[in-house]
Order: C-alpha cells, then sequence, then structure tokens
C-alpha cells in the first residue's frame, strides 16, 4: 500500500473488557428465556433472540456480575464524547440488553434513534460468528459520485468492523448498523447499551449519574 488511511474524525471507537462468560451464563439464559416468554419482536433473524423490550425495566449491564465491563465502559464513553468535542453534561444509560445469536442468525440493519452514544460488548464470541458491520454515514452524498454500479446492489456502503471476544465498541445512534450472520456452531452473545446526555453539569458532578436506571 503506498498510502496510509487517516481518520482524524473517528466514528467507532474500540476498548475491551474480559469475563468468564460460564460464570454468568446461566443468568444470561434465564434472562433470555424469560425475555422469550413475552413473544416481542425484535431484529434479530434466522433464530436469534433478544432481551430489548427488557432494556429499560431489567437492563442488564447493571448486574454486578458485569461491574468491570460498567465501569470501563462509563470510562471510555467520557473519552469519547471529549474526542467528539461534545459539551460536558450528564450522561445517563436509557437502557441495556442481550441479543443471542445461534449458527446462521443475524441482526438486521438499524440505528438507536434519539441515542448519543451504542455501546455494543462482544461477551462472547467464538471464531467465525460474524463481525458488526456499518454503514458509511456519507452514503447519500455518494450517490453524487461516479460509483461502482454494482454500489448499492451489492451492499459496497457495509464495512466490517473486526472485534473479539472482550472487546466493546463505541459509536453514534445515528450511525446504521447490522451484524454479519454467525457461521460458527457456538452462540454469540453480544450486549448493548444506549447511552443519552441530559444537561450540563458543573465542577463538582460527576460526568455518568450512577444510578442510571431504577
Amino acid at each position: 500500500m503506498n498510502y496510509e488511511r487517516l481518520n482524524p474524525y473517528a466514528y467507532v471507537f474500540k476498548s475491551k473488557s474480559t469475563i468468564d462468560f460460564e460464570t454468568v451464563k446461566p443468568r444470561v439464559l434465564a434472562y433470555l428465556d424469560y425475555a422469550n416468554t413475552q413473544h416481542q419482536t425484535s431484529l434479530e433473524k434466522d433464530g436469534g433472540r433478544s432481551s430489548v423490550h427488557l432494556s429499560v425495566t431489567d437492563p442488564p449491564h447493571a448486574w454486578d456480575e458485569f461491574t468491570p465491563f460498567r465501569e470501563k465502559m462509563f470510562e471510555v464513553c467520557d473519552e469519547v464524547w471529549k474526542e467528539w468535542k461534545l459539551q460536558p453534561c450528564i450522561k445517563q444509560v436509557k437502557g441495556s440488553w442481550i441479543n443471542e445469536h445461534p449458527q446462521g442468525a443475524w441482526t438486521d440493519s438499524h440505528h438507536h434513534h434519539g441515542c448519543h452514544l451504542v455501546v455494543s460488548w462482544y461477551m462472547k464470541q467464538p471464531k467465525n460468528s460474524g463481525r458488526l458491520m456499518i454503514q458509511n454515514p456519507l452514503t447519500p452524498y455518494k450517490m453524487s459520485e461516479p460509483t461502482d454500479v454494482l454500489y448499492d446492489a451489492m451492499g459496497m456502503d457495509w464495512i466490517p468492523i473486526d472485534t473479539e471476544e472482550g472487546d466493546f465498541l463505541v459509536f453514534p445512534g445515528w450511525l446504521k448498523h447490522k451484524t454479519e450472520t454467525n457461521n460458527s456452531s457456538e452462540m454469540r452473545y453480544i450486549m448493548s447499551v444506549n447511552i443519552s446526555a441530559y444537561r450540563f453539569y458543573g465542577e463538582n458532578e460527576m460526568p455518568f449519574q450512577h444510578n442510571r436506571v431504577t
């Protein structure tokens, strides 16, 4: 390669918080089993399950088992907020949920309307279980460029983000995204968290409200 890619205005950030998933698996499965009894629709396709409809009433990010992840998430999100040159304010978790993808399952394309920050944590990601895909946010503008004739038909505006187990990604809620299909024979488990900004804070206030969801 004769050039270097430079992205001074980054949209997607990556950090890591590992966990021994087997220690939380019984609670996660019981949680998803209960969520499945509610018969709610979700964006999970071909056998995937989600607790998204419990994201406010029973958000899993608040479980004691996930304290290390939660603390690291708050720290990274504050840094991303500063990176984007956004004004200091109280940021509150508005909900969280867990998605389960068996072999062949995936999450359809969507964005998180009205949410400032999205966190996607790959708690359990077997090899070949698929990556996050983001859509080029400049796609509408590229329609005025001499793009490849198959640009839209072949989904060339979608770019994969490489992740491994323990990684979590932070990106703006308006960024359209989906997942690749899980091609592994093992389950993939992802936690998603929505974070929104509320009001300015003073010198003696914390940037995150730690009693976020009641």
